[in-house]
């Protein structure tokens, strides 16, 4: 999920993955505040996150328990790694924030994975910064 907030930390865009991560509705959430957008103590949580990237003008790692509401009557809820990071302008200014948030779940499988991969004894080769060949030994 990906979103860009406005100085004061309201919502001013999303990425389509943003409905079905958080539930909601983009066209809702838009010019809202993370304290409008998550309910009770999340959203002060996440308020307090996008501050500290607008006060330090420098990127912010979390991993956080989101709940997101209840599907089917069971609570659900997931780990996500979030890095928030400022944009600047071309005079060094603070123009918006950003986020970029990714499933913690899936980051773990992709590790326990790759330490498969490695442990079995199988070669990955990188091909430039896209592109990786994986091969038996």
């Amino acid at each position: 999920m990906a979103t860009w907030k406005d100085l004061r930390g309201n919502l001013l865009w999303a990425n389509p993955n943003y409905e079905p991560v958080t539930r909601k509705q983009r066209d809702d959430a838009f010019g809202h505040s993370a304290i409008e957008n998550w309910p009770g103590e999340l959203g002060q949580i996440i308020a307090n996150h996008d501050a500290t990237v607008r006060e330090t003008k420098t990127p912010y790692l979390t991993v956080d328990r989101l709940a997101f509401g209840e599907e089917q009557g069971i609570r659900t809820e997931g780990m996500r790694l979030t890095v928030r990071f400022p944009i600047l302008n071309s005079e060094s200014e603070l123009a918006m924030t950003a986020t970029l948030g990714l499933d913690y779940g899936l980051l773990r499988q992709a590790d326990k994975l790759f330490e498969t991969v490695v442990n079995d004894g199988w070669i990955i080769t990188a091909l430039g910064e896209e592109s990786i060949i994986i091969s038996k030994s």
